[in-house]
């Protein structure tokens, strides 16, 4: 029998912290025609595998290195370098990844630079980057899927599994999130902010609610995207259980990860289903194949969940519909605001303790339908989405005074107070515009929405 390589403390490295409090952003936009705003193609002298070649030329003309990323030939992604990286989703999205900065806005001002750069080459190619929370034009039976190894065995998985196969192809071909990635310092760091992250996420959700249409249409949903998601893979996705009612421990998130099975392995240069036993028996008999998990494995694994935020060395925050381009700046201010000033952190606590799993997992139900209006236990998400955005805004304050933020970082929060004091989502908002300003035209939307 092959030697287990993989113990417990190789299950717990990837939970190692940082030694620093930076940000990361991630943000996915789509790829669309500017007239009908639907997704593009990926074959084609003006497909989205054309496009990430052209994004590499246009930076190697400015001086920059930029490797293309291929897969079987087909182009995927561009990488410059320190995590620094554009590449293309499931549905042909774009995600841009940034590398890491020291505050908030230095990490929005390096975003925005190059997120203008690919709306500028896609322009060349009649094409719009589009913001927001989710592709409003392209039908779900209609997702243009790119030649990715392991798309076919996530489609395979989550279908199998699902009873809503519509909405399982939308989460993984049509949803658009702006995500921040955060750091922790130590296990009882770690602990605070997961909780923190956690507990909100569900609240938080209203604050961000930007995806009301789907094929054109408003079904009655103010978070397409999040329904969607709830609908895919309810052990996989959403709120982690065991990070509810006290602080989470590292080893409780290594059990969390054991009791699911992975979806695919890497074989040579592609990928194969994994079998549909949980990663804790793998570990204790193997694969079925004679191998038995690895560090490669487990990487792989956890990155095979998506709860609403993901641990590994740094803290995913996954929760957030995209915001229309101009404010991708609120969420790594806000959830920056909220989780690196401790008093901040701590009064978020205190303030959303008693919560249990049931009633975050209302909710989020509630939130896609009712915004700012859904109910969190006996309170408003509306109300305590406010009183969030107030803690936010200080820590961002005090951050400032530390030197640890620009002095105007804290005004990336507006948006976010318009919201709360309004009592309208973004969601609210574009869908009076849809139907009254652009008159339901989805070249009037696009040219609203596409980042400039």
């Amino acid at each position: 029998m092959p030697t287990m390589t993989l113990d417990r403390a190789g299950l717990r490295a990837p939970f190692t912290g940082t030694d620093g409090e930076r940000v990361g952003l991630e943000v996915e936009a789509g790829l669309v025609d500017a007239e009908t705003g639907r997704s593009l193609p990926y074959e084609g002298p003006n497909g989205t595998g054309a496009l990430i070649t052209a994004i590499a030329e246009d930076a190697e003309q400015f001086g920059e290195r930029a490797t293309v990323v291929a897969e079987d030939g087909n182009p995927l992604a561009v990488d410059f370098g320190a995590g620094d990286r554009f590449s293309l989703e499931m549905g042909g999205a774009l995600e841009y990844s940034s590398s890491v900065h020291n505050g908030v806005d230095a990490a929005v001002a390096h975003t925005g630079r190059r997120l203008r750069q690919a709306a500028r080459v896609a322009a060349t190619m009649n094409a719009a980057v589009l913001s927001g929370g989710y592709l409003p034009f392209t039908p779900p039976e209609n997702i243009p899927w790119v030649p990715k190894g392991r798309l076919a065995i996530m489609r395979h998985h989550f279908l199998e599994g699902g009873e809503h196969p519509g909405l399982i192809s939308a989460s993984m071909g049509l949803t658009l999130s702006t995500q921040v990635t955060l750091d922790y310092l130590d296990e009882d760091d770690l602990a605070e902010k997961l909780w923190a992250i956690n507990l909100a996420s569900p609240v938080v959700a209203a604050m961000f609610a930007n995806s009301p249409l789907e094929s054109g249409g408003f079904e009655g949903y103010l978070s397409k995207r999040l329904q969607a998601i709830q609908h895919t893979d309810t052990d996989r996705f959403g709120i982690l259980p065991f990070a509810v009612s006290s602080p989470p421990t590292v080893d409780e998130i290594v059990d969390w990860a054991l009791t699911h099975p992975m979806i695919f392995r890497e074989e040579g240069e592609g990928y194969i289903p994994a079998p549909d036993i949980a990663f804790a028996e793998a570990l204790a008999t193997g694969f079925g194949d004679g191998t038995f998990p690895n560090a490669g494995d487990w990487d792989a694994h956890l990155d095979q969940l998506w709860p609403y935020v993901r641990v590994r060395n740094t803290l995913e925050i996954r929760i957030c519909d995209g915001p229309f381009w101009r404010q991708i700046g609120t969420v790594p201010a806000f959830w920056s605001g909220l989780l690196y000033h401790r008093p901040s952190r701590l009064a978020a606590l205190d303030l959303l303790a008693g919560l249990s799993h049931a009633d975050l997992q209302a909710t989020a139900v509630q939130v896609t339908t009712h915004g700012l209006k859904a109910k969190v236990g006996d309170r408003s998400a509306g109300d305590l989405c406010r009183e969030l955005l107030a803690l936010s805004e200080r820590g961002l304050a005090a951050r400032v005074r530390a030197g640890a933020e620009a002095p105007g970082t804290p005004r990336l929060l507006s948006p976010l107070w318009n919201v709360v004091r309004t009592g309208k989502t973004s969601a609210e908002r574009g869908l009076a515009r849809w139907r009254g300003e652009f008159g339901q035209s989805p070249a009037e939307y696009v040219r609203a929405h596409r980042i400039r």
